[in-house]
């Protein structure tokens, strides 16, 4: 968690932990960009809050340890073109018939 937090310090994004009801995420507050944490979630769910909001900001030109950038990276989700473009390909057999 330290080297994710240390990360987004790096990104000037601030983390918030507070009471509400939901997970949170990365937003942007009059300017600001935060990551809002429910802290009465886990560490395991913090972490994974902490991960998915990273992977949705450009990292290239940045270094990150490959084991933060893999833990990113596993949460991250697939560009929506590419995922529907995977979908929408016919498929070899509904081709030959």
């Amino acid at each position: 968690m330290e080297a994710l937090e240390e990360l987004a310090g790096r990104l000037d994004i601030r983390i918030r932990r507070e009471s509400f009801r939901g997970d949170g995420g990365l937003c942007t507050l009059r300017g600001e960009r935060l990551i809002i944490m429910n802290k009465s979630r886990t560490p395991a769910e913090q972490i994974d809050l902490l991960a998915a909001s990273l992977g949705q900001v450009d990292l290239d030109g940045l270094f990150v340890p490959p084991q933060v950038r893999e833990e990113i990276d596993r949460r991250r989700e697939p560009p929506q073109d590419a995922a529907s473009a995977v979908e929408d390909e016919p498929s070899v057999e509904r081709m030959a018939g």
